[in-house]
């Protein structure tokens, strides 16, 4: 059951989400992501949220509705709704994600590829925006290189190692010497207006 939170601005960096979603994407999606497939989604959710200055509640795509916890934000069509809300970017980055494999896969494939044009195209269909697939293309075009440009100057992010599994490590002694092979605050207080950049359809 989703519950209503205090709308709160939360803001990443390009590094930031790049690094959470590479870590997600072999539990989430499978196998791991190109190069491609993470600045596409970078991209989308730096035009989805104004290079993150304008993200409420960690909600790096901007998905609109109630199948999550939500915070309420007047939207660009001035109606007061629900967006998702998360604890965290790790959170955030999570469902995000999921949404894209589970509703989105044919946007997910072109992604891979950096296929800006099939990208722009499956999430059309699907009803991801409103505007003109055009203008959304646009919008992705112009981004994409400064964000592909922001990842490259700084290391490619690797997937977190696994815990270490002590339990599976078998010990033998040779020689005497031993040889080894969040909880958060929900609040009900009254809400007050906050801009969203635009209503977003999103889906459990």
């Amino acid at each position: 059951m989703s519950i209503q939170v205090a709308p709160v601005r939360t803001t990443a960096t390009p590094q930031d989400l790049a690094a959470a979603l590479t870590n997600l994407w072999p539990t989430v999606v499978g196998g791991a992501p190109t190069r491609e497939a993470v600045t596409t989604l970078v991209t989308q959710s730096d035009l989805e949220t104004g290079f993150w200055h304008n993200m409420w509640n960690w909600n790096v795509g901007n998905l609109a509705g109630k199948a999550h916890d939500y915070t309420m934000l007047h939207a660009s069509d001035g109606n007061y709704r629900p967006y998702w809300a998360f604890a965290s970017l790790a959170d955030g980055a999570a469902s995000y994600l999921k949404l894209m494999a589970s509703r989105y896969g044919d946007a997910l494939a072109a992604a891979s590829s950096g296929d800006l044009a099939g990208f722009a195209s499956a999430l059309k269909a699907k009803g991801y925006y409103e505007e003109p697939e055009s203008s959304y293309l646009a919008a992705m075009q112009s981004r994409y290189a400064t964000i592909a440009r922001a990842l490259s100057a700084s290391p490619s992010p690797q997937p977190s190692p696994a815990p270490f599994d002590w339990g599976r490590v078998a010990l033998v002694a040779v020689g005497g010497v031993v040889l080894g092979g969040a909880a958060y605050l929900v609040t009900r207080a009254p809400q007050r207006p906050a801009r969203g950049r635009r209503l977003r359809r999103a889906y459990a």
